[in-house]
């Protein structure tokens, strides 16, 4: 549950979505206990057939996120914590790792079967073109916000204590009329106990879209209930001459999408590569000189985040395995 359940929020938010400032960047004001303009928690109804043939609707809510005055700018920042969600005291409760979204969800009504499906990654077996899945579907997914041209990047300040190797993720999307034209990857599990600038880079920076999705994850595939992610000033990198410094010295990745051979190519010369899955889990890492062919043959099929760092730059392409 706890690497599919942020697989399939990245999923569905694809399908889902809607900045030049984004709303309560700093996460100075709050309402319910949630940062308003922003998501931290999970709130529904799984609906569950205890007498046969009569669904009753099982409540359950969990809250990812608090108020903390361990600020990087202002009064406050965002603390993410990993938290319990499910049925309480059953074989249905799971830990889940912290997760904030931009925009706010409205509530879900899902079948028991659906939460099974999505708990055991079996998404071949939900049908996102049936119209009363994805509206059960939806409430789960913060809807974004509006933007008119991709990003260069995603800044924002973090604090982050990882237990056992757990992650911090960063993952953004773009969209245009409802199609994706940029991704935005970043994932680490490097303690920061001060405060670090990070950025997740988009693959297309300045394309032209209508709405933006961040989605923050303190925890990934390896969750533990003490990691603690705190997050502060997230920001949009607009800077010209980075993505025109960006697009001159850019990295070759072909093909893509990719069956059995990924072949690199950087103008730069030596380079080391990172492949993750969604979760952010490494799956393969090494170095090339001018030119690195990686075999991928073993792979299942899907999206992942491949990460490139020369001594010039460091870049994150989304690549597709068929």
């Amino acid at each position: 549950m706890k690497k599919s359940i942020f697989t399939f929020l990245m999923l569905l938010s694809m399908v889902c979505l809607q900045a030049q400032t984004l709303p309560n960047n700093g996460f100075e004001n709050w309402s319910n206990n949630q940062p308003v303009s922003w998501t931290t928690s999970l709130n529904g109804n799984i609906l569950t057939e205890l007498v046969p043939g009569l669904e009753i609707p099982i409540p359950v809510s969990v809250s990812f996120g608090a108020s903390t005055t361990d600020s990087h700018g202002g009064s406050y920042a965002l603390q993410l914590h990993p938290a319990t969600f499910g049925v309480p005291g059953t074989e249905y409760s799971y830990l889940l790792p912290g997760i904030a979204q931009l925009g706010t969800s409205t509530g879900f009504n899902i079948p028991l079967s659906l939460i099974l499906d999505i708990a055991q990654g079996n998404f071949s077996d939900i049908d996102f073109s049936d119209v009363s899945t994805l509206s059960s579907l939806a409430g789960m997914v913060a809807p974004g916000d509006v933007c008119t041209s991709t990003p260069y990047g995603i800044k924002m300040w973090v604090k982050f204590m990882p237990e056992e190797g757990d992650s911090l993720i960063v993952t953004a999307f773009t969209k245009s009329n409802g199609v994706p034209v940029s991704y935005a990857y970043f994932t680490t599990g490097t303690t920061m106990n001060e405060y670090t600038q990070i950025e997740a880079q988009f693959d297309n920076p300045l394309s032209a879209c209508d709405s933006l999705c961040i989605i923050i994850v303190a925890g990934g595939l390896q969750t533990h209930e003490n990691t603690t992610l705190i997050v502060d000033d997230v920001t949009l990198n607009y800077s010209n001459v980075a993505v025109e410094d960006h697009q001159k010295k850019s990295f070759a990745i072909f093909p893509n999408p990719a069956i059995d051979q990924l072949t690199i190519q950087s103008p730069e010369g030596r380079f080391s590569y990172q492949l993750h899955d969604l979760t952010g889990r490494l799956l393969l890492s090494g170095n090339g000189e001018g030119q690195e062919m990686i075999s991928v043959s073993s792979l299942p099929a899907g999206a992942y985040m491949l990460r490139l760092q020369s001594d010039a730059q460091i870049i994150t392409k989304k690549v597709i395995i068929r």
